[in-house]
């Protein structure tokens, strides 16, 4: 009840950082109304779907907001939110098309040649870019088509980008930092999870740690930075 309450009336949620019409914060919304029970013909859920259909790029992606330009990130929440509800968003003759540009192709396109996914302001391989895209690009939730060659090529570039404490940075190369590594880590362990890899099996241990040990490892300085809720996610 609280969360509708927070929808806008052209459907959207704005993002609580003073960005309206936020199709980052209404995708998860909306994930998190289905995952409720909420059924997908609910006018908080069929108003969502207008707005995400409104705000649709001519590519067939979505940005962060008006003007922002197209990235991998919104793009990659609103089409897992699609899979929730159980909308077409691979096909080019469903009603996510434009043209020949499909929601996931949309999502394809902004993954480079080593399996990582691209920022959108340098155009470069970007941890954040890849685990938010990993889920969407399998299709997550099931059952959904979805493309898991693409997924398995995100997934080995996190093995590249993993630490040998068995971490991972939130942030690389973006010049604010590498972040906190227990957030991610807790974001490449929902990765790894979603294409049904265990992260901690051999391959996700570089050292005398794994992924999921590295997250124990992590999880005080997370935290006690007043922040955690990634780990939540991942014990959930």
């Amino acid at each position: 009840q609280w969360l509708t309450s927070q929808q806008a009336t052209d459907g959207s949620w704005d993002d609580g950082y003073g960005t309206p019409r936020n199709p980052d914060s209404t995708a998860m919304a909306v994930m998190a109304l289905v995952a409720s029970g909420v059924p997908t013909d609910d006018t908080s859920l069929v108003s969502a779907t207008a707005f995400l259909a409104d705000a649709q790029l001519a590519s067939g992606g979505w940005e962060y907001g008006t003007g922002f330009g197209e990235n991998a990130n919104s793009t990659a929440l609103v089409v897992q939110a699609l899979s929730a509800l159980g909308e077409d968003f691979y096909s080019t003759s469903g009603s996510w098309s434009k043209g020949s540009n499909t929601p996931l192709s949309a999502l394809l396109e902004w993954q480079n040649t080593t399996g990582a996914f691209k920022n959108s302001w340098t155009q470069t391989d970007d941890f954040y870019a890849t685990v938010q895209a990993i889920p969407a690009a399998t299709g997550k939730p099931y059952p959904l088509p979805g493309r898991y060659e693409a997924a398995r090529r995100g997934v080995m570039c996190l093995e590249t980008l993993q630490k040998t404490d068995g971490s991972w940075d939130q942030f690389a190369d973006t010049g604010y930092g590498g972040g906190e590594p227990g957030a991610g880590t807790a974001r490449a362990i929902q990765a790894i999870v979603a294409c049904g890899e265990d992260p901690a099996s051999a391959r996700w241990t570089p050292g005398a740690n794994n992924a999921v040990q590295a997250l124990e490892n992590h999880t005080p300085g997370y935290l006690s930075s007043g922040r955690g809720g990634r780990v939540g996610i991942v014990m959930q």
